[in-house]
């Protein structure tokens, strides 16, 4: 009986409903909108955070060499051998392979990287670092029109040499992955370590391996960008200046401690939330209003009907029920509408470049605002139908 009075009730005003939901969906596309876009500002730094609270600097390698008998460096033990009192060495290489007589465009990350970061998956998975890489290695490729999909089995050349591989993972377009630097040193952050990474632009497919799969087949790889040198906690300074000077014998084009990158990634991360500051007030505002209005009209607009019910004997306190009860209905088909759309534009690929997406925090703030305007509609309607009595009510019409 109770589901049949919020369903003719929602009937009977559904023009009304209709308006009302529209404008509450605006208002969740603008919370999850604000919510992803704040979230994109501790995106680089989030994975990193852990890393960076260690004392430790950064370096970035052009194609590592041993200074002494000039051999490539083929592994992080290798350059750890270089420097002095590290606890670890997490690195990126360059892979040398082909493929139908075609050069790979091919990187790869220690497992620290890869554990640190997950880029934005359009299919399949990332890397397993548990699963037996013994027969077939596991490799992540870019988005791309050259027919590489999750599953297939590729193999690769090396220089005559076979290497097998199976793609476990192909990334969304336009992902973000640790790589090139664009700022000065005394700029960078967090941000400027990550890079996206653009088939259209780059017009080739991007190959990512797991560095340690390939230690033991006989392909050559060799250190070569994004270098982090985590230090002991009780390094001396003449250990850091001896790892500074060895750095600058193999190409160093970059040092930077982890100290100084926190520094700039909290201090950019809130020069964007100040900026962002009278946008989140206005959509504050903007909530509350149409949480308040909302459910004023509503309740304005079916109080002659629920006057009608008191007189054949519901409560006002059952009232005020099937009135909140519609209104979170309501809410509700605005919140799936909203996610739907925001769905439906991420799957055509709509807005590619921007940062609305839909996951937990988004998803938290949606039922958090559902939650107030299931109070909200509580207290109004329990205000309008208390204050005056269902007689005066019906007289008003």
């Amino acid at each position: 009986m109770s589901l049949k009075i919020i369903v003719r009730s929602f009937k009977m005003n559904y023009k009304l409903n209709i308006l009302v939901g529209l404008q509450i969906a605006i208002v969740f596309f603008l919370l999850i909108s604000l919510t992803s876009t704040i979230c994109s500002f501790y995106s680089t730094y989030n994975p990193l955070k852990k890393e960076l609270n260690n004392n430790g600097a950064y370096a970035f390698i052009d194609h590592g060499q041993n200074p002494e008998d000039k051999k490539t460096i083929r592994q992080k033990e290798e350059f750890q051998n270089l420097v002095k009192d590290t606890d670890n060495i997490s690195g990126t290489y360059s892979v040398w392979l082909s493929y139908n007589e075609t050069d790979l465009n091919a990187i790869s990350y220690d497992d620290d990287i890869i554990n640190w970061y997950t880029p934005e998956m359009k299919d399949g998975e990332w890397f397993d670092l548990n699963k037996d890489q013994e027969n077939f290695v596991q490799v992540v490729v870019s988005d791309n029109n050259a027919g590489f999909r999750t599953g297939d089995e590729v193999t690769f050349d090396s220089f005559g040499n076979e290497i097998k591989a199976k793609i476990v993972g192909v990334m969304s377009q336009n992902s973000k992955i640790i790589g090139a630097l664009t700022r000065q040193k005394e700029e960078i952050s967090s941000q400027d370590l990550f890079v996206n990474y653009n088939f259209d632009i780059e017009e080739k497919t991007l190959f990512i391996f797991n560095q340690k799969s390939l230690l033991d087949k006989p392909v050559i790889t060799q250190m070569n960008g994004p270098v982090f040198l985590r230090y002991k906690s009780d390094i001396p300074t003449e250990s850091k200046e001896y790892n500074e000077k060895t750095l600058m014998k193999l190409n160093k084009s970059l040092l930077i401690s982890y100290d100084t990158i926190k520094e700039n990634s909290i201090e950019n991360i809130r020069k964007r939330l100040v900026v962002l500051l009278p946008l989140v007030i206005c959509i504050s505002v903007l909530t509350i209003t149409t949480i308040v209005s909302a459910n004023a009209l509503i309740m304005k607009n079916q109080l002659r009907t629920y006057s009608i019910f008191y007189i054949c004997g519901l409560k006002w306190n059952s009232c005020i029920i099937y009135s909140v009860l519609s209104s979170v209905i309501t809410a509700l088909i605005s919140m799936g509408f909203c996610c739907s759309l925001i769905w439906l534009i991420d799957y055509l690929e709509l807005l590619h470049y921007s940062y609305i997406t839909l996951g937990f925090k988004q998803l938290t703030v949606c039922m958090t605002n559902m939650i107030l305007y299931a109070i909200c509609s509580f207290l109004v309607s329990r205000r309008i139908l208390k204050k005056n009595s269902p007689v005066q009510n019906l007289k008003s019409y």
